[in-house]
Parts: structure tokens; sequence; C-alpha cells
């Protein structure tokens, strides 16, 4: 089974806890996924607030070109 991990500010969190994500069609868990803790979230909201003054000089092409490499 695949092991997604929480990235922020570009590197994956050691986060102990998961959960399993369950297909409704068969009620059948098909992954466990990483439950982020206050502290994760405390960390993906400041990496987002410093990387945000450059995203915002960003022009929307560059943008997407980053977001999605395959355009």
């Amino acid at each position: 089974m695949i092991a997604p991990a929480l990235v922020v500010d570009g590197k994956p969190l050691a986060t102990a806890a998961r959960f399993p994500v369950i297909d409704p069609a068969t009620g059948a868990s098909f992954i466990d996924a990483p439950l982020a803790s206050l502290a994760d979230v405390d960390a993906a909201v400041a990496a987002a607030r410093r990387a945000f003054p450059g995203w915002a000089a960003t022009s929307i092409m560059s943008a997407v070109s980053t977001a999605f490499p395959v355009f």
C-alpha cells in the first residue's frame, strides 16, 4: 500500500498518525493518509505566508507552468 507524506516547504514531514481512506464503492481501505498535527498545520501556514509574496509577484503563466509542468 502507498504511504503518502505531508510535504511542507518542500520537505516531507514525519507524521506518525495516519488514517484509512475508504473507497465508497467497495467499503475497502485503499490507502493510509497522513494525519496532520496542529504543529504540522502551523508549519504549513507559516510556509505559505513566507511563499505568498513571491507567488503574488509571479505571472499566471509562470505559476501554471510551475504548478502543472505538463502544460
